[in-house]
């Protein structure tokens, strides 16, 4: 899937209705700067905000996945259907590079509140003071991080109260 293809299509639609970025950006609740980065590729909106831009454009959903106009289309439904999977796929991938970087942060925040417990019969005086302090400070962290990735897991963060801190628009 060329996600750099699907984005210069959206920009050619976008300019296609006479938008300016910022003026999409209002009709959709969301950040100029996500336009942006949908134009160029580096991020995509979910597919049901695409569902949402392809009515709006008046095009398929295909289209949008395949980054072009098609005159006739055979095999549509199967074809939307694999360009969807190939979709779900790599915000399938994206979700879990955050995801491992959230349990990734809670093992090192782990290990070294692990280490400095270690170490602590070895010393005496301030500096204990300042490991115990590190060390409760990693163990807030690494749980802090845990809860987050659980959170990003279920996907509280796209919730509509998410949405709506964030002052984006509902879809549903």
């Amino acid at each position: 899937m060329d996600l750099q293809k699907m984005g210069l299509f959206l920009k050619d639609l976008r300019k296609e209705k006479g938008l300016t970025q910022e003026e999409l950006a209002e009709k959709f609740y969301v950040s100029s700067r996500s336009i942006s980065r949908w134009e160029r590729g580096s991020n995509m909106p979910d597919i049901e905000t695409l569902l949402i831009l392809a009515d709006f454009y008046g095009v398929e959903l295909v289209e949008i996945l395949n980054g072009s106009r098609r005159s006739e289309m055979k095999n549509e439904e199967r074809e939307t259907n694999i360009k969807v999977s190939e979709y779900e796929k790599e915000n399938n991938k994206i979700f879990l590079k955050a995801l491992r970087g959230f349990l990734l942060v809670s093992f090192l925040g782990s290990v070294l509140a692990y280490f400095l417990e270690k170490i602590i019969p070895n010393l005496s005086g301030k500096t204990l003071d300042l490991v115990e302090f590190a060390i409760g400070f990693f163990q807030g962290f690494t749980m802090a991080f845990l809860l987050l990735g659980l959170l990003y897991s279920f996907g509280v963060f796209k919730s509509d109260f998410f949405k709506k801190i964030k002052g984006e628009k509902s879809f549903n």
